[in-house]
C-alpha cells in the first residue's frame, strides 16, 4: 500500500521578524516493513537547511530563515 502525504506548516507573525530558526521531524522513519520512497521539504522565504539524526534515528531538518519576514514555512 503507497501513501502519498502533504502537509503544511505556516507561522503568521502580527510584525515582521529579523530571524526564524526551526527544526522540524517529519520525514518518515524507513524502518521493518514501512519504506520512505521519498521525502521534501520546501521552504519559504528560502533557507539553507540540513539534518541530522536524533538519539531515536529520526530525522531531523534544520533551517534559519536570515531575513525580515512576516511569514515563513
Amino acid at each position: 500500500m503507497l501513501y502519498n502525504l502533504r502537509h503544511i506548516t505556516k507561522f503568521v507573525h502580527s510584525a515582521p521578524v529579523t530571524e526564524s530558526l526551526l527544526e522540524v521531524r517529519m520525514e518518515p522513519l524507513t524502518e521493518g516493513r514501512q519504506r520512505c520512497l521519498e521525502f521534501q521539504l520546501s521552504v519559504r522565504p528560502r533557507a539553507n537547511t540540513f539534518s541530522s539524526r536524533d538519539h531515536q534515528g529520526n530525522t531531523v531538518h534544520h533551517f534559519d530563515v536570515a531575513e525580515a519576514h512576516a511569514r515563513c514555512c
